[in-house]
């Protein structure tokens, strides 16, 4: 094995084939509507109702005229934007409080958040990789003056029009598609067109017992009536790994959350999710905590590879009992997957799962984001990062045991491991699951074949689909070095977040990699590698440990991932070689040693 280390990482080698991106400038932004008029109450909302705020760009000065109304013909696209900016660490408390200053520093106007519409990636001219978090908001009201007022001005447009002035950029024409379609959703209440607003305060507009309900209701005064308990909820069916067991909200259905706050003297209000884009986590509070003041911590640049957290929920005992006895019916075949959504997928987990189902006992939790909640045929690979589990809550005899049980897995030579794994057969066309121990027994030097297992290897072709992969020489086989491709993007885009977070500990934490193998094939390519994802989950043990050093055992798990995938380009003759001789050492564990009881010192002292 060569003699390298994760701190002297060598990011040439390591990305021949994804160059290594530059640093990821993290930013926040908003879509402001205004309503032009009073929607149809017989044909519903039209696209014809709203207005979208539009900024001049500031290279653009002195292009465009101010005019109210809609476009004038003459005017180009690429001069108009929508406010965002830099998100700036100690100034931001989180992403929607930096929306919320570009819009007031940008265009001089006061908005109230009504939906998060996630991430957009783009570039800057000096093609530096952006990712930009954007808000949905409704306007309310107009400052006397704004810091960038002789620079830029307002510009209301109509959808269409807002389509043809955001056309010249892909990640501003997605996020005016998607605005509309947050817009004309069925979660919004009529004063807008359906929404529940998650700003900190009920809409101005919103009706006097709307806004009365939003500012009395609490996540434990909101409860289902009892003969609905039983349709909403069941487990998370596409759950890979993991301690605990995850719950899926019917997929049509919407529920209240307490939403996050990491300003503990903000009163904090309900808001509205729709089931189908969130799942439930059992509530531990340190991982709570850790969500709720994530933009505060050095890990800023993380924010992209985070699964969307939405708050808080809380189900009633008997809606617990509900979602195990369902469960436990599936397992023994006495239930039909008609009308229950995670059915089949739970069918398949039984044999792994059924005692945890049965323990489940949960009645708080945190909801995040389903990364699979659009896809027809999801798959996931849960990756253990690090060279041996830790944590703060561990003391002299549990370190001794972890380090012990990781000598036993392949986190101890490559520095992570498979904990379980649902992916698609694409010679029968259907999912496949492994469970953790599989995972346990996959060695070090079995791992090339693992991930390439997941990564939609046609078991039919063997060693000729090997080689047409490493050639782009067949339709499937450069479908497949396209997805590795990604994957060694997104992977090495988030080693350059993970080294800038120093000082922060990511202890038994894991990756989760997933895609929508429903868009695997030749000709739907670019939408198959737009649903490929990487994040970063499992939280309830990271640590700051106060010091200015990298994560070095995480980054060695980076280093090796990111060369076992490239592995797998290779002909399968050379690539037990190939890997060997640039595989990373783990790093001395004694510095993670003496930070972990310490850290374990400080927690009991506490």
């Amino acid at each position: 094995m060569a003699q390298l280390t994760s701190g002297e990482s060598t990011e040439a080698s390591v990305l021949n084939v994804a160059p290594q991106p530059s640093q990821t400038r993290i930013r926040a932004g908003i879509l402001c509507f205004r309503n032009r008029g009073p929607p149809d109450r017989e044909l519903g909302v039209s696209p014809g109702v709203w207005d979208f705020l539009f900024v001049n760009r500031r290279s653009k000065v002195g292009r465009v005229s101010t005019f109210s109304g809609s476009a004038a013909s003459e005017h180009e696209p690429d001069n108009y934007t929508v406010p965002a900016g830099k998100f700036e660490t100690g100034v931001d408390e989180s992403c929607e409080a930096c929306a919320l200053r570009e819009a007031a520093e940008e265009a001089g106007i006061g908005v109230e958040i009504v939906a998060d519409l996630g991430w957009y990636e783009s570039r800057s001219k000096h093609d530096e990789r952006i990712q930009t978090r954007y808000f949905l908001t409704r306007y309310v009201r107009q400052l006397e003056s704004w810091q960038e007022e002789g620079q830029r001005e307002r510009f209301w447009f109509s959808f269409d029009e807002s389509e043809r002035f955001a056309s010249y950029r892909k990640d501003l024409s997605a996020l005016v598609a998607d605005g509309m379609k947050a817009l004309t959703s069925s979660l919004l209440p009529e004063t807008v067109s359906q929404a529940v607003f998650l700003g900190t305060s009920p809409p101005a507009a919103a009706s006097k017992a709307e806004a009365s309900r939003m500012e009395a209701s609490s996540v434990e005064d909101i409860r289902l009536p009892s003969n609905e308990a039983e349709e909403r909820y069941t487990f998370y069916g596409h759950q890979v790994g993991g301690h605990f067991c995850l719950v899926k909200p019917a997929v049509n259905s919407s529920f209240f959350v307490e939403l996050p706050s990491s300003n503990p003297s903000r009163e904090e209000c309900s808001g509205k999710v729709r089931g189908g884009d969130v799942l439930l986590k059992p509530f531990q509070e340190d991982e709570c905590n850790f969500y709720r003041v994530l933009s505060q911590k050095r890990c800023v640049a993380l924010l992209p590879f985070m699964p969307r957290f939405f708050g808080t929920t809380t189900l009633q005992q008997e809606q617990v009992s509900n979602i195990v006895d369902r469960a436990l019916s599936v397992a023994m075949n006495k239930q039909s997957a008609v009308g229950v959504d995670e059915t089949p997928c739970l069918e398949i987990k039984a044999a792994s799962w059924m005692e945890k189902w049965s323990c489940h006992n949960c009645l708080k939790y945190i909801v995040l984001e389903d990364l699979g909640s659009r896809a027809s045929k999801p798959c996931f690979m849960d990756i253990k990062m690090g060279c041996r589990q830790r944590s703060a809550k561990y003391d002299d005899a549990r370190r001794r045991h972890m380090a012990t049980k990781a000598k036993r897995l392949s986190s101890s030579v490559v520095g992570f491991r498979i904990c379980g794994m649902q992916c698609f057969e694409a010679d029968s066309g259907k999912l496949h699951f492994e469970d953790k121990y599989w995972g346990q027994r996959v060695s070090a030097d079995r791992m090339v074949d693992a991930l390439a297992t997941f990564l939609l290897r046609r078991k039919s072709e063997g060693e000729e689909e090997e080689l047409e992969l490493a050639e782009e020489g067949s339709a499937w086989g450069s479908l497949r070095c396209h997805l590795i491709r990604e994957l060694l993007y997104q992977l090495s885009s988030l080693r350059s977040a993970v080294a800038e977070s120093k000082g922060m500990r990511f202890w038994s934490s894991s990756l989760l990699i997933g895609f929508d193998a429903s868009l695997a094939a030749p000709d739907r390519r670019q939408e198959f590698l737009e649903s490929v994802r990487i994040r970063m989950i499992d939280f309830a043990h990271v640590c700051d440990v106060g010091n200015c050093e990298q994560d070095a055992e995480y980054l060695c798990g980076i280093d090796n991932l990111l060369l076992h995938l490239q592995a797998i380009l290779q002909p399968s003759t050379l690539q037990k070689e190939w890997l060997l001789q640039r595989l990373v050492s783990p790093p001395d564990p004694s510095n993670h040693d003496k930070e972990e009881a310490n850290a374990h010192q400080t927690l009991v002292s506490a």
